[in-house]
């Protein structure tokens, strides 16, 4: 898990970059795909980075969302790549 930690740092790193940047408010997942369609996979190389990292009070889940990579937090989502 070292390795998921370095990739949790970096991902930190960028969103306190982009701090003076408003959280992005992402559609409605079924404003994108039809009730009946599954949405495509996440690229390959982003599932080991995309979960939940932190403890229980201060939760930061990586996702991806219509081919982006997020940061989600109590504060809102910010979009990393």
């Amino acid at each position: 898990m070292p390795h998921r930690a370095a990739l949790f740092s970096i991902a930190l790193a960028l969103v306190a970059a982009a701090c003076g940047s408003r959280p992005t408010v992402l559609p409605r997942p079924e404003a994108r795909h039809a009730a009946d369609s599954a949405p495509p996979p996440p690229p390959a190389r982003w599932l080991p980075l995309i979960g939940e990292y932190g403890g229980d009070s201060s939760v930061h889940i990586l996702l991806e969302n219509s081919g982006g990579l997020y940061l989600h937090t109590t504060a809102g989502e910010w979009p990393l790549l």
